[in-house]
Parts: structure tokens; C-alpha cells; sequence
């Protein structure tokens, strides 16, 4: 039987005529089509029909692709056509969008279109991203939109960040994510911090212990005081003795004997 361009193919044995492979991806698979067209093997672009590429990544890797326009799928920008580029975060994420735009990469400001500049923290870091948007430069002052607010402290500090991220300004543990709490003392004081495990440790003042209801006790260590929760009464602040205090069983707190 001969078999002409478009037809039909056993892609184990790979019959085709002169000058052609049977497709094994794509949507020519199983199908005889002329070297450098779509589906057909490839070490590089030069070995690609005009207007075609040779993809680096993904199921099609290896073979002749078109490239993709906007608003399709991508998993890099080798994916998408001259001008666009793929969107690493936000609701554009993993489709081809005008290079620039929200999500696309960058490295400084020139990079992004007008309105947008490039993320310096946080997941979107690296990113364009509207003027006050996550990641984005801030001053203490505002300049965040979307209810986001500025961190002024820690490794997200000057950057537009949601409220509760480490560094942002907080005046008791509720606003602070889920792992944070608001600090006490320090250089950090009235912005949420992560949460240490500091029972036990030495300390000469209260910014050396972190945590609710731990405080830098008598015996300079870190303690939990009279109604903080406790899982041990080892773990409970006393004066003098340790007997003055215990570990209540009924509620898990340090409470004070007699």
C-alpha cells in the first residue's frame, strides 16, 4: 500500500515515503507528513518549516511546533509567539500574554508595560505586577491597593504584602498568619513575626523569647506565665520555687498552687 502525506502510519515501524516520518506527536500523530512540518522530529528550529519551532519542553519536546498565541497554554516563553510571554503567576498563570503584562517575568521595572512595575519580594518576586500589587515596592506611608498593606520589617520589608505576612504591622496575634505572632519587643515590636519554640531558653529580656504568653522569667529563661497554655509544668514561670506553680491538667495552662 503506498502511503501519501497525511496518511496513516505505524509509528514502530515508521514507513513512510522519501523525505518523510511518521508523526509521533501532536495532532499529525500517526500520520506521514514531510520532515520540518508539525509532529515531525527536530534538533533545532533550523530543522523547522517557517513560522514553526522546535520545542525544548513538554510533551512535544523534540519535535516541530507551532507557537502559541495569546491566551494559550504555556509552559515557557520558547512556548509563545514573538511578543508574548508566559505568565509564571497570577490568574493568567500558564498562558501566553503580552510580554509585560501582570505574571510575565522581569528584572527591573523596564521590562513591564506602563502602570506595572517588577515585583522585588514575596511569591511574585521577579514578576510585573500593578503598581501597589503584591511583591511591589511600598513606603511606610502606603501605597499598596487590594487591601494590601506595606511590611515594615523582616525579609518582605518595603514590599506590598497581604496583612498577616511576616513584617507587617500588627497590635495582637489575631491579624498574624497561621505560624506568626505579633511582636512584643525588639526591633520588630508590633509586627507579626514567626513563632519560636523558646520555652527553656536563656534570656535577658523579653524580645529573647517569642511566642504567646512567653516571657523572659526570674530565673532569666523563657517561660510561659500564669494563664498561658502549657503542655508540662516544667514549662511554667515561678518566683523562688518550683512547686509554686503547675501545669493545670483541666485546661492546659500555668496556674499558680494555693
Amino acid at each position: 500500500m503506498v502511503i501519501t502525506a497525511g496518511g496513516a502510519c505505524d509509528p514502530l515501524s515508521g514507513v513512510c515515503p522519501s523525505g518523510m516520518e511518521c508523526v509521533t506527536a501532536g495532532p499529525n500523530a500517526n500520520a506521514c507528513e514531510v520532515r520540518g512540518t508539525i509532529g515531525t522530529k527536530c534538533g533545532s528550529t533550523t530543522d523547522c518549516k517557517n513560522g514553526l519551532v522546535c520545542a525544548n519542553s513538554g510533551a512535544q519536546a523534540g519535535t516541530c511546533v507551532e507557537l502559541n498565541g495569546a491566551e494559550e497554554l504555556c509552559s515557557s516563553n520558547n512556548d509563545c509567539s514573538n511578543g508574548l510571554a508566559c505568565a509564571k503567576v497570577g490568574p493568567k498563570a500558564g498562558t501566553c500574554e503580552q510580554s509585560g503584562t501582570e505574571g510575565t517575568l522581569c528584572s527591573s521595572d523596564t521590562d513591564c508595560i506602563s502602570g506595572s512595575v517588577c515585583a522585588v519580594a514575596g511569591l511574585n518576586s521577579g514578576t510585573c505586577q500593578l503598581k501597589g500589587g503584591p511583591g511591589t515596592s511600598c513606603n511606610w506611608g502606603g501605597g499598596c491597593t487590594g487591601g494590601l498593606v506595606c511590611a515594615l520589617a523582616g525579609a518582605y520589608a518595603g514590599s506590598c504584602e497581604q496583612k498577616g505576612t511576616e513584617g507587617t504591622h500588627c497590635d495582637s496575634n489575631n491579624p498574624c498568619d497561621a505560624g506568626f505572632v505579633c511582636a512584643t519587643a525588639g526591633a520588630n515590636t508590633g509586627t507579626c513575626v514567626p513563632s519560636q519554640t523558646t520555652i527553656g531558653n536563656s534570656c535577658s529580656g523579653a524580645s529573647d523569647c517569642q511566642g504567646p504568653n512567653i516571657i523572659c522569667g526570674p530565673q532569666n529563661t523563657c517561660c510561659v506565665s500564669t494563664g498561658g497554655a502549657c503542655q508540662a509544668t516544667s514549662e511554667c514561670c515561678y518566683k523562688s520555687d518550683p512547686g509554686e506553680v503547675m501545669c493545670d491538667t483541666t485546661d492546659n495552662t500555668c496556674s499558680i498552687i494555693g
